[in-house]
């Protein structure tokens, strides 16, 4: 994966925290269309420079402040997406444990975390295990479910992606299916 991917697949994270695939791969497209084109290959550093806003408000991502504010301090940090951990991803303002392991996950095949939606939650439910209805915001609940979640993809034979892939395909809808971003 390139440094643009990886940085699209990180705006992608960003925008979908709390809307659907459908939603936010349309508004990722969107965006790519609006942004002046020398700046695609530098999403973040050109969302995280200047004001952001116009463009934001342009795809109508949605939750303009936190993406600003996300996109400003990942320019500052400088984070090697290629190497990043969720727990630095997790300084950034607007980045919980839900959307970091969501881009940690889906962005290196073999790293092993719970991205933990709706549809995670439910099939830990279903499953016997005690869990909120949204996705926890604390490190210490969202550990321990965690734990839980790679326990039973384990068991099952399967990585903690395949195991996630396989939870949203039998939860999504054939609207909501997620395309690639770049």
């Amino acid at each position: 994966m390139t440094r643009a991917q990886l940085e699209w697949r990180l705006v992608y994270a960003l925008v979908v925290a709390g809307k659907s695939a459908r939603f936010a791969n349309a508004a990722v497209k969107r965006l790519q269309g609006v942004i002046p084109r020398g700046c695609l290959r530098i999403p973040i550093a050109f969302l995280g420079a200047g004001e952001p806003g116009p463009f934001l408000r342009a795809a109508r991502t949605g939750n303009y402040g936190k993406l600003e504010a996300a996109c400003r301090a990942l320019r500052e940090a400088g984070l090697d997406l290629f190497a990043v951990t969720p727990e630095e991803l997790e300084r950034i303002p607007g980045i919980g444990p839900k959307t970091s392991r969501f881009f940690v996950t889906w962005t290196r095949p073999g790293e092993k975390h719970a991205v933990l939606d709706r549809h995670v939650l439910r099939w830990l439910r279903e499953r016997g295990h005690p869990t909120p209805s949204t996705p926890p915001g604390s490190g210490r609940l969202y550990g321990a479910l965690e734990a839980i979640y790679l326990r039973e993809a384990e068991a099952a034979g399967k990585t903690p992606r395949e195991l996630d892939l396989e939870i949203w395909r039998a939860a999504a809808t054939a609207d909501n299916v997620v395309e690639d971003v770049e």
